[in-house]
């Protein structure tokens, strides 16, 4: 049986009750595999999890990778069901990142 997913939009307000000890241990694996994935931006996604809800909070930079953040907690071996309230922001261009080393270097080039 598959967990249950939903999406939730980031804009809502979350209110979560007090976890328990079994509650803790399995937002710390889902957290642990995040950590673990090939994406390094799920590293600071959190998890907050109530009896086998699990809920995601946090930034992702595309919905892809919030995707994936989704799929990696549902995998959890105790996760029945995963609420998804990672807000996407996508990353800056790599030209706006940097406009000062950009500008230089096309300025050495002239």
């Amino acid at each position: 049986m598959r967990p249950e997913t939903s999406d939730s939009g980031a804009g809502s307000a979350v209110e979560l009750p007090a976890t328990s000890a079994v509650g803790t241990a399995l937002a710390q694996e889902v957290e642990r595999r995040l950590r673990a994935s090939p994406y390094p931006e799920l590293r600071r996604v959190r998890c907050v999890t109530v009896a086998e809800q699990a809920t995601l909070l946090g930034q992702a930079n595309s919905y892809h990778v919030k995707q994936m953040a989704q799929q990696i907690a549902a995998s959890v071996h105790g996760v029945k069901s995963v609420t998804n309230r990672l807000e996407v922001v996508p990353r800056k261009s790599r030209q706006d990142e940097q406009p000062a080393v950009f500008n230089e270097a096309k300025q050495a080039d002239h």
